[in-house]
């Protein structure tokens, strides 16, 4: 559960160190975590390991239901239809998610321009499962025809009547119709529910809007409504995020910062995400010194200091030759070092002639504090860089700024820092 919170939270280099920990201590859950890891490469709009992922998950429990409809979904997300067919023919032939299995061949249809077979398919899938809105819906976008286009108000108010029936349907109805681009009809149906829905729903449907908004670079109207939503959610962080988004985007950067300080205070003071971002907006308001100084606090304390403390409590007596290939780095460290130390262990970890126990020991601490070794070089770097293009000093700005980039590819603002470094060297 813990690692699931820090992948919404997008704190990925604990998620990833977590989840592998997690892999080591509990082999029986492996085909759990590589969905995680799939969903943690989806959030990254990374589909091939996606895919990798949810095939390992597969191979490691051939009959979950639920990695079979994943990998599914993804292949006709793709748009490998021949592959995604065969999937769901596959599932159908077992007599496996019948309702979902001829729905998904029945979207394949539509995409491949044949709709009369498409409509057969959500037949069967209502038949399945008569409360599928998605199979009615469907059904009426196939069955459309000039000659009943005057029916078509009645038709639809009936489908709305039924998505009113059942639990959460006007938001599952709004989602099918933003999914076939119908903007308007899902904004109106969005509308109603935050009108009349639970507060899950409403939640759901004003994030919706929300999204839209943004993606349609809306900001100002997007912002307007999201302090009207905050008035009736003022705790929600859902929507406290969203509005840190929308006024970065907006340029409106002090009222960023006030809210990442009011979730560092309900969260956890060193989010080490809500701290970068906010040393992020920090430098683009021009407070410079303020940034570098939310970037030091997370470089305190220092890793290599965690882990000399943590070495020094540990009551252990490894036999001398077993030390050898530590022996010089035991003996001295260089007290203002971050997080140097901490990799050069590691890395001579692999040398030593350990007993197994100690081995394991020694493994396992190094293990607790990877995540944190890894979070303070780049939060390091990022921080050298930035404050070398401040001081103008554009080459050595770039060394840094490179050697994070190599570190986290998709870190956009590093990309920025170093266009801004050629853009600013005379």
């Amino acid at each position: 559960c813990y690692s699931r919170l820090l992948l919404a939270l997008d704190r990925r280099e604990e998620f990833v160190s977590l989840n592998r920990r997690l892999e080591q201590n509990f082999p029986g859950e492996t085909a759990r975590l590589y969905l995680d890891r799939a969903a943690f490469f989806s959030r990254q709009g990374k589909k091939e390991l996606e895919y990798v992922q949810l095939q390992e998950a597969l191979r490691k429990n051939p009959q979950h239901l639920e990695i079979r409809k994943r990998i599914g979904v993804w292949l006709y997300r793709e748009r490998q239809w021949a592959k995604a067919e065969a999937h769901f023919q596959e599932l159908a032939r077992e007599k496996n998610l019948l309702a979902e299995a001829f729905r998904r061949l029945g979207l394949i249809r539509v995409d491949q321009g044949l709709p009369e077979q498409a409509a057969e398919y959500f037949w069967k899938s209502l038949a399945e499962d008569p409360d599928s809105l998605a199979a009615r819906f469907w059904l009426y976008r196939m069955n459309r025809t000039a000659a009943d286009r005057r029916f078509q108000p009645q038709v639809e108010e009936a489908l709305r009547q039924f998505a009113r029936s059942l639990e959460t349907g006007l938001l599952e109805l709004a989602d099918l119709e933003a999914g076939v681009r119908n903007w308007a009809k899902a904004e109106d149906l969005y509308l109603e529910v935050m009108e009349s829905g639970e507060d899950d729903e409403v939640l759901q449907a004003a994030l919706q809007k929300v999204q839209r908004g943004i993606d349609r670079r809306e900001y100002d109207l997007t912002e307007i409504f999201l302090e009207d939503l905050q008035k009736r959610f003022p705790r929600n962080q859902k929507i406290t995020r969203a509005l840190v988004l929308t006024y970065s985007l907006n340029k409106t950067y002090g009222e960023a910062v006030r809210l990442i300080d009011g979730l560092l205070k309900i969260e956890d003071p060193l989010d080490p995400v809500l701290n970068v971002k906010k040393a992020r907006l920090l430098e683009r308001w021009n407070k410079h010194e303020t940034s570098q100084g939310v970037f030091t606090s997370l470089l305190t304390p220092a890793v290599d200091q965690v882990l000399w403390d943590r070495l020094q409590e540990w009551p252990w007596q490894p036999r001398p030759q077993e030390m050898e290939p530590l022996k010089d780095l035991l003996a001295q460290r260089d007290p203002q070092s971050l997080f140097s130390w901490y990799e050069k262990f590691y890395s001579r970890l692999a040398e030593a002639p350990l007993e197994p126990a100690s081995r394991e020991r020694l493994e396992q601490v190094l293990g607790e504090l990877e995540a944190k070794a890894l979070i303070q070089k780049k939060v390091y770097l990022e921080r050298e860089g930035k404050d070398l293009i401040w001081r103008g000093q554009f080459m050595a700005a770039r060394t840094a700024l490179e050697a994070l980039q190599m570190l986290d590819p998709d870190n956009e603002d590093v990309k920025m820092d170093l266009e801004r470094s050629h853009r600013l060297q005379p």
